[in-house]
């Protein structure tokens, strides 16, 4: 089993500004939306193709990463 079928994506876009937001100007992550969007178009994918690229590089992000989440961050 993959690390992305353990943790899925369920995180609407509204949510994703809002988490988005919290970050400085400066910060690289800001950037990443645009390039892996910029990316995928360039190269023409039919729309699961385009899926497949974001399901993988979720799974590559899920497998080289080492996220912890406080228990508080969970709602009850």
């Amino acid at each position: 089993m993959e690390p992305a079928d353990i943790m899925k994506i369920g995180m609407s876009v509204d949510e994703a500004k809002e988490a988005f937001s919290a970050l400085p100007e400066d910060n690289r992550l800001r950037m990443a939306p645009e390039q892996i969007a910029t990316i995928i178009l360039f190269n023409n994918p039919t729309p699961a193709q385009a899926q497949a690229a974001l399901v993988l590089a979720w799974n590559h992000l899920l497998r080289n990463s080492d996220l912890r989440f406080h228990p508080f961050d969970y709602p009850n």
